[in-house]
């Protein structure tokens, strides 16, 4: 009767005995192996929704402060490094935390031992009887009995275990909470400043950012060798193409101004300079008088524009409105050469 239980073979001695696992058995390894992958699965997705949400608000935060601190944005290959990067780190987490572990093989065996080590009631019966359903020639050396009493006991413990205990829930709630919290934001207060962050990190457009100050660079004044307070007041000339052509030795005032009905109006601008012959520096311009047709005016006269010498590149930044690439370049004073009179 017990050899009919558990599927032995009517054969002598010397035959090799052969162990059915109970349905019940077959049911839960084949349960808890559909589970382990819905699980890889799970925690592999909640793990790239959390690079994903992670990364998005630190290249924000990079990106936004910038402008902030710089008043410039990022270029475009810079922030195309910052996309290749959260690719790869993406690619890497599927990879890994996902297609290694959800399609790597899972036998009975593997399933048995990994009961055994949560649930302590089989006593290694578990393992016998799928070891000896998979491999018939490992239970010559067994008795029959001793093979009926593993199926029999993993049989009955079988049916009393939870999967699910076999799997840290919590540890997967938690992720999922902390990859929630990444990205509900950003749902949830989706505006002109994540739309521009999307548009700038994502899908790589040249938009810039809002500004809270907006700056003009007006021109600039030729100061008179001598001042006499009957003449008028040199004319303001303006750049061209971000470009303007100054006599050596002269000495200029740079103007700017600053819109007073944007949020920001910059108690000063700074200007960064580089000359030809590798001279570079930074220096403050300082707020003229109160505004005055909803601007307010700026000026800077000292060096290097004071009796400049050479031609430079400079910038202006006013709070986090930054204006790039412009030029002054110094030419030689003209001088009469010739004169004809007719």
């Amino acid at each position: 009767m017990a050899s009919e239980a558990i599927g032995y073979p009517e054969q002598g001695s010397s035959a090799t005995a052969r162990l059915e696992l109970a349905p019940n058995v077959r049911s839960a390894l084949r349960g808890l192996r559909r589970r382990i992958r819905l699980y890889v699965w799970a925690e592999g997705l909640v793990l790239a929704f959390i690079w994903l949400g992670l990364t998005f608000w630190l290249a924000l935060a990079v990106d936004y402060l910038t402008v902030y601190f710089a008043g410039a944005e990022l270029p475009v290959w810079t922030r195309a490094c910052i996309l290749f990067g959260v690719g790869v780190g993406l690619a890497v987490i599927l990879a890994y935390w996902v297609l290694a572990r959800a399609f790597t093989s899972l036998p009975d065996h593997s399933m048995a031992v990994l009961l055994e080590r949560r649930f302590a009631g089989f006593g290694d019966s578990l393992v016998t009887a799928v070891e000896m359903s998979e491999e018939p020639d490992h239970a010559r050396p067994f008795s029959r009995e001793m093979l009926d009493q593993a199926n029999q006991r993993a049989q009955a413990q079988i049916d009393s275990v939870r999967l699910g205990d076999v799997f840290n829930v919590r540890r997967l709630i938690w992720k999922f909470v902390l990859a929630v919290l990444l990205l509900l934001p950003a749902g949830l207060v989706w505006g002109q400043t994540l739309q521009t962050g999307f548009d700038r990190l994502v899908l790589l457009k040249n938009v810039d950012w809002p500004r809270s100050a907006r700056i003009e660079v007006v021109g600039v004044q030729v100061q008179r060798a001598v001042v006499d307070p009957n003449l008028p007041a040199a004319p303001l000339v303006p750049f061209e193409d971000r470009s303007i052509k100054v006599a050596r030795h002269s000495s200029l005032t740079l103007h700017v101004r600053a819109d007073v009905t944007a949020p920001k109006v910059p108690e000063f601008c700074t200007i960064w300079y580089t000359t030809t012959d590798g001279d570079r520096g930074r220096v403050i311009m300082k707020k003229i008088g109160r505004p005055r047709d909803q601007y307010q005016q700026y000026t800077f006269d000292e060096k290097p524009l004071k009796g400049i010498l050479t031609s430079l590149d400079f910038s202006v930044r006013g709070y986090d409105h930054r204006l790039h690439d412009y030029h002054v370049e110094v030419v030689d004073n003209p001088a009469v050469i010739n004169t004809k009179l007719q």
